[in-house]
């Protein structure tokens, strides 16, 4: 588009003079060169939208033409429809829907019309819908732009993110310094897992805009992704630098310095985000979840419950209060969190196998086995559901089931982390193989770091093989000897 045209005085004025002897030949020819004008300007120099307005009200004060109330709803209309924190809702898709029948405008603003309708389509989430808009859009302004990279986020968002790349790349190719085209590129190639390129696309947006700070943002994920914490670390602090006001950079600064064991200043970050957005439901969850590293249980449950209170359906918070109250040994309490979680999302395999264990625990056997049964079926990989339900089938007298759950775990389980490697060696008990576990044991010390929390956990698991009707030989031997290992007093 040439905005320099769109912004010349004697433009804007031959345009004003139009307007008026449009309105002499009739309100309808009028109406048609105002909707037309609106359609140029919205995109090319929204300033001078407001002289529109008022020369609307000249003509109908002086009363030299008619205007009626079918001009003047329409310029309410803009008038509303251009304020920047003005919501798009259903009643201005409705209104602006009628525009593409009426006759009223050029095939350059039926473009546009259909763009806009593209972007309000998005506003109320109805994917689809955009997408068709912004593809009407191309048919009519091929040359544009825009309705390429609106488009390619319709399409990232339906999840089809080669066809975004492609309309993307259509939008640069138009628009060769196009960043924001650059941007979205980048995020559909993240979204593929193909990093390399994502990194090549935001830094070329970043180099054309270095002020674009969703770019340095993106880029910062990318290399949290890879590993390379320090880098995004950087990346999220120049976000800041940019904009001291983005909540979701300090969010993401929160969670990278969580990840690295930073944990004061993942508190730090949290609580910024909460000071700018005192609504950012994540914030007070991801607190509660560093909260609970430190051992700090009763300020996780606060920061859970807040999270809770201003997103009441934030499953999440709901599986993680139940795991702190679950903890403190306040089964009652964790049983309604695990309870509401599933009910909010009842295929959320990790809440089934929480509810499970703590069914387990209490002797509830077959409330223990329906749980954990239905997280194996939502999650077949779920460790831990596999060991317990196993642990059940043990407390059950079901041996043959028992040994099956085991023998799964000992396939599945990886030993990438101190928790799968304990799961592997209450997997080792039940099938009694107590040297092997003892082994596995030893090596898991040298190789891993501890938490409290964790050894706890497992000495209860090994604790309720132990006392099954029926336990698996050595298991008496085994925990004596894992006391010895890991120093562990009960």
């Amino acid at each position: 588009m040439d905005k320099e045209k769109y912004r010349s005085p004697d433009w804007q004025e031959n345009k004003l003079k139009e307007l008026y002897h449009a309105f002499g030949t009739s309100e309808d020819e009028g109406l048609k060169l105002f909707l037309n004008l609106v359609f140029e300007l919205f995109y090319t120099n929204p300033s001078f939208l407001k002289k529109l307005y008022d020369t609307i009200d000249e003509i109908k004060t002086e009363d030299i033409y008619e205007v009626t109330e079918k001009t003047l709803d329409w310029v309410q209309f803009w008038k509303s429809y251009n304020q920047s924190d003005n919501e798009k809702n259903p009643v201005q898709l409705k209104r602006l829907k009628q525009l593409k029948d009426k006759n009223y405008l050029s095939l350059e603003n039926l473009g546009r019309l259909f763009f806009e309708l593209g972007f309000i389509e998005n506003e109320l989430k109805n994917y689809e819908s955009a997408a068709k808009n912004y593809e009407e859009s191309i048919r009519l302004l091929p040359d544009w732009s825009w309705p390429y990279n609106n488009l390619g986020n319709r399409y990232a968002d339906l999840g089809r993110n080669d066809e975004a790349i492609a309309a993307y790349q259509k939008a640069i190719e138009l628009d060769p310094k196009y960043s924001h085209a650059y941007n979205n590129l980048g995020v559909a190639y993240h979204n593929l897992g193909r990093h390399d390129e994502a990194i090549a696309a935001y830094q070329k947006a970043i180099e054309l805009d270095p002020k674009l700070k969703e770019a340095y943002d993106n880029l910062g994920m990318v290399y949290e992704d890879l590993g390379r914490k320090n880098e995004a670390i950087a990346l999220y602090q120049k976000v800041i630098e940019l904009d001291p006001k983005d909540a979701n950079a300090y969010w993401h600064l929160g969670r990278v310095y969580r990840d690295l064991g930073r944990k004061d200043e993942a508190i730090a970050a949290y609580q910024k985000v909460i000071e700018l957005d005192p609504k950012y439901a994540k914030a007070y969850y991801n607190l509660g979840i560093v909260y609970r590293d430190l051992g700090r249980k009763e300020e996780a449950i606060a920061s859970y419950q807040k999270a809770i209170e201003l997103d009441p359906k934030y499953t999440k918070a709901y599986l993680h209060l139940g795991r702190v109250y679950h903890y403190l040994d306040r089964k009652d309490e964790a049983i309604v969190s695990y309870q509401k979680a599933i009910e909010l999302d009842p295929k959320d395999a990790s809440s089934h196998t929480n509810l499970g264990y703590l069914f387990l625990k209490e002797g509830k056997l077959e409330r223990a086995k329906s749980h954990l049964e239905r997280a194996i079926a939502i999650n077949a990989n779920d460790y831990d559901a596999i060991i317990n339900l196993g642990i059940t089938y043990f407390q059950l007298k079901d041996r043959k089931n028992a040994r099956d759950q085991f023998r799964s775990a000992l396939e599945k389980c990886p030993l990438d982390s101190v928790h799968v490697s304990l799961n592997k060696i209450t997997a080792l008990l039940g099938l009694e193989r107590h040297q092997q576990a003892l082994k596995l044991l030893q090596q898991t010390k040298e190789k891993f770091a501890f938490q409290p929390g964790e050894i706890k956990e497992f000495f209860t698991d090994w604790n309720l093989l132990a006392n099954s009707p029926e336990p698996p030989a050595g298991i008496h031997e085994f925990i004596e000897q894992a006391k010895e290992i890991l120093s562990y007093k009960t």
